[in-house]
């Protein structure tokens, strides 16, 4: 299944694991998808960002 929707980035919680920092941050998921959140909790799922130019560091 692939969806297209926009999402609203929340969270920023830097965690550190084998010597690398990661930052979680968290989106929305409409529930008009229909998707089980409950199965879908502690799964990797394939997500695509797509962030627009005036958001990245120069």
């Amino acid at each position: 299944m692939q969806i297209t929707f926009l999402a609203e980035v929340r969270g920023g919680r830097v965690s550190t694991s084998r010597g690398k920092r990661y930052t979680t941050y968290y989106i929305s998921l409409p529930k008009s998808l229909g998707i089980d959140l409950e199965k879908l909790e502690g799964k990797k799922i394939k997500v695509t960002l797509e962030i627009p130019d005036e958001l990245l560091k120069p």
